[in-house]
């Protein structure tokens, strides 16, 4: 006998009966529970569904942006160039790629999200990202010159916005994929 109830606005918890007795426990553990769904691919599929909605894309040419950096200071030159189907979001840094996925996401003590591989870190990469996402690129790769943090500009993601809109979008023949959540999930800091 599982139950799901909503106890306030930001929580939400799971009775469970167990010989007789109510327990609550929190609905999501981050690790436990994509451990428990990781090993039962019957719940995985009631909870997550993989659906392609629309074809994959990217941009129709080339565009470079250039700024100074946040922390440093120091000039950086980006060149956004066009990617084939599946190649995902890729930054490279003195020819190293680094894709943008969930585990090249490393800690960060300056509050901005940091992708690496190894010792090799590529910091302040949430505005391009917003702006790539919100647009809809989901193939591009990202050449760094000059340091390891993309430019700050304006503080935003409008001026990456802006050159995706300027050099347009290519659609690709390939589907994307996306992972669709089915139920709702509660995922919280274990410092809050």
């Amino acid at each position: 006998f599982v139950q799901r109830q909503r106890i306030n606005p930001r929580e939400e918890r799971v009775w469970e009966k167990e010989n007789d007795k109510e327990i609550a426990k929190p609905f999501f553990n981050p690790t436990s529970d994509v451990e428990r769904l990781q090993r039962d691919r019957i719940n995985m599929k009631k909870t997550f569904r993989i659906s392609s909605y629309r074809n994959q894309t990217t941009i129709k040419r080339p565009f470079q942006i250039s700024g100074k950096t946040d922390f440093n200071y120091k000039t950086v030159f980006v060149t956004c160039k066009p990617a084939e189907s599946n190649t995902g979001i890729v930054f490279e840094l003195n020819n190293l790629p680094i894709k943008a996925c969930l585990s090249n996401v490393k800690p960060s003590k300056f509050h901005t999200t940091e992708l690496g591989i190894s010792r090799t870190r590529i910091l302040s990469v949430e505005h391009i990202l917003s702006a790539f996402h919100s647009l809809g690129i989901d193939n591009i790769i990202i050449e760094l010159k000059g340091d390891n943090q993309l430019p700050i500009l304006d503080g935003s993601s409008y001026p990456y916005a802006k050159k995706i809109v300027e050099v347009g979008k290519r659609y690709l023949n390939d589907k994307r994929m996306a992972i669709m959540v089915v139920e709702p999930h509660l995922i919280k800091s274990e410092q809050n």
